[in-house]
């Protein structure tokens, strides 16, 4: 994703190993991993972290195509991959802004 067009303000910021760091934290937990830590309110703390650093529905759409890419790269089965790309799609909702979030922010109904 570092060198895609379409996600080059992701990696506009000096902090990279903060977005790396965030985005590893989310996969594991939405791929059913071993989470760092326990809470029920994990996808969404690293969703908000996500979206600190611009990270929205586009590149989260951006981000299906890469895993689809890489797991074929590296010979991952096309169901298991397939599964793994399943179970990361239902996650897109936690970067889907909601109108309720709009009326707290104005600014992110630019967004």
């Amino acid at each position: 994703m570092r060198n895609d067009q379409r996600c080059t303000t992701l990696f506009a910021e000096a902090n990279e190993q903060s977005l790396k760091t965030n985005m590893l934290e989310f996969l594991t937990c939405a791929l059913g991993g071993k989470a760092r830590f326990a809470s029920s309110t994990l996808l969404a703390s690293q969703r908000d972290q996500l979206r600190n650093h611009g990270f929205g529905v586009g590149q989260f759409d951006v981000l299906l195509q890469h895993m689809k890419s890489v797991l074929d790269d590296i010979g991952i089965h096309q169901e298991t991959a397939a599964s793994a790309i399943a179970l990361l799609r239902c996650h897109k909702y936690l970067f889907e802004r909601r109108v309720s979030e709009e009326e707290e922010d104005p600014a992110l109904a630019d967004a």
